[in-house]
């Protein structure tokens, strides 16, 4: 039977320290900073593949969910636009309108029934809720409580009544001084719709 002979080298501890140190440097993992990354990114950039679990589609959507999504140009200049047509329509509902007829603050009254008047604000017929309301209305215009309402109110027939567009109705001291504009936009889409039909983005904008 042949021997084997066995050399056996004993390191003292610094000694190994030093042979590990320079003999396995392939063990230590190499740092990559930001800019490593993008250098990399840039040179692989069109051997990265558009969709699938390694792409440039996931690299997207990863930083969505990070970082949000980018601003478009395109869609925050229509919404300016959207606020500035809105403040216009504002502008516009909030001029106080004169009926043809009737003038604005005056109280109509239907002629065969008393207990049904309206004051007019904006070229609308408001109707008059409550009596407190209408001689609140009456001591305003500078009239009496003990003065005939026949020489406060503009007596109308119910057809001519009619033809006064409508808007909300009184029913509290607080209903008198809403804003001209909800009095104008009563009874419209735009009174319960806060969003009106304005510029919409086009589907797929992009920057």
């Amino acid at each position: 039977m042949e021997n084997i002979k066995l050399n056996k080298k004993i390191y003292e501890a610094q000694e190994t320290k030093e042979y590990l140190k320079n003999n396995f440097k392939e063990f230590k993992m190499e740092q990559y900073t930001v800019d490593d990354f993008f250098r990399n990114y840039d040179s692989l950039f069109f051997n990265i593949p558009k969709k699938g679990l390694s792409s440039h589609s996931t690299i997207v959507e990863k930083s969505k969910k990070y970082a949000g999504m980018p601003a478009n140009p395109k869609i925050e200049r229509i919404l300016e636009l959207n606020n500035q047509i809105k403040k216009i329509q504002l502008d516009i509902d909030s001029i106080e309108v004169e009926n043809d007829l009737i003038p604005n603050r005056a109280v109509i009254q239907n002629r065969n029934n008393s207990a049904i008047k309206y004051y007019i604000q904006s070229g609308r017929k408001r109707k008059i809720e409550t009596n407190t309301i209408f001689r609140l209305l009456k001591r305003q215009a500078g009239f009496k409580d003990n003065m005939a309402d026949n020489e406060f109110v503009v007596l109308l027939d119910q057809s001519a009544i009619e033809n006064i567009t409508s808007g909300p109705s009184i029913n509290s001291e607080e209903d008198l001084y809403i804003e001209i504009s909800q009095i104008n936009r009563f009874g419209t889409p735009l009174a319960t719709n806060t969003e009106p039909n304005l510029l919409e983005p086009e589907e797929g904008t992009s920057n």
